[in-house]
């Protein structure tokens, strides 16, 4: 599931396509290095537009409201962990079974956060603030992760209990999913560590699949 996120505003008539986009991805690019600046405190249409030397009108063509800006940034921040929590799914469907899928994809989502934090530290925390402000977006990702997690568990434990086995999923992985427990341990966030709890997690769920 893609993040949802309301749409930009259309570029004006007769704008090729190629040049909106362009423009979008430099508007993204311009309020991301404030955001790395500023440490998530601020972000503010008005100061996009004045670092790229436009009025706030420019910006108002492609995103009408803050709103909008921080849900598209958003997505380009969340789409990689997404991506790779998929594409981890479907490699293991090739090779392996329910366990293989959901242990692939865990072990896919630390990879990517941990990479993030450890490319740009600055950048991590400030969108982990900027986050702190818009938690609505945030559920729309982590609904996507629970969403593409769902079918492995489901053939592991049965229809009836996939809410009490995501939920033990999710408590037993915080430390390699949830971002702010990544910033402040990030030794612990390893696919080592997560591979180990990973089987744990395993002995619960047959467990919770043999109970009537």
């Amino acid at each position: 599931m893609a993040l949802a996120y309301l749409d930009p505003v259309k570029a004006k008539v007769g704008r090729p396509k190629g040049d909106a986009e362009a423009i979008r991805v430099m508007i993204l690019t311009h309020a991301e290095a404030l955001l790395r600046e500023n440490g998530g405190e601020r972000l503010m249409l008005s100061d996009v537009a004045a670092r790229l030397g436009k009025v706030p009108s420019y910006l108002h063509g492609h995103y009408r409201t803050k709103r909008d800006l921080v849900a598209a940034l958003a997505q380009r921040w969340f789409a990689g962990v997404e991506c790779a929590a998929r594409n981890a799914d479907e490699a293991a469907k090739i090779m392996g079974g329910a366990e293989e899928r959901l242990r692939a994809q865990v072990l896919a989502i630390t990879t990517v956060k941990r990479a993030a934090f450890e490319e740009d530290p600055v950048l991590f925390r400030a969108y982990l603030r900027l986050a702190g402000n818009h938690l609505d977006i945030v559920r729309k990702h982590t609904d996507c992760l629970r969403d593409i997690m769902r079918a492995p568990i489901t053939e592991l434990v049965g229809a009836d209990k996939v809410s009490a086995a995501l939920e033990l999923l999710e408590d037993a992985t915080v430390q390699f999913r949830v971002p702010h427990m990544i910033a402040l341990a990030p030794e612990r966030a390893t696919r080592d560590r997560a591979d180990r709890v990973m089987d744990a997690v395993f002995l619960k769920l047959q467990g919770m699949a043999n109970d009537p």
